[in-house]
């Protein structure tokens, strides 16, 4: 029996227009870290993905590029899975409000 881990992206608009492409990947054992990459590289560069969640165990193995992902649409929201616990300090979209936060209130100074 394979094992799903999760990366789970979402369309824009759901019901509008045409057909649209496969806009989910399920990843399991025999997924490649090439084949998350490419469809990683994939949704965040289609026009009708909104919010890209991908599960923080998958995300660990693509890290480099989840980390330097920089565009606000669509968004990247790193999500728990079942068998893998939320970790903060690997999400990187949380450090860098962290760090959002740290340097506004030090330009203000505020600490």
């Amino acid at each position: 029996m394979l094992k799903f881990f999760g990366i789970i992206f979402f369309p824009r608009s759901i019901g509008c227009g045409p057909p649209l492409d496969i806009n989910i990947l399920l990843p399991t054992i025999l997924t490649t870290v090439k084949q998350i990459e490419d469809a990683f590289k994939e949704f965040t560069t289609r026009e009708d993905i909104a919010i890209v969640m991908i599960s923080q165990y998958v995300a660990n193995m693509i890290r480099f590029l989840v980390d330097s992902y920089n565009k606000p649409i669509p968004a990247i929201l790193e999500i728990p899975s079942k068998d893998h616990p939320y970790d903060p300090a690997h999400d990187s979209i949380l450090s860098r409000v962290k760090n959002l936060f740290s340097t506004e209130s030090v330009a203000s100074g505020r600490r």
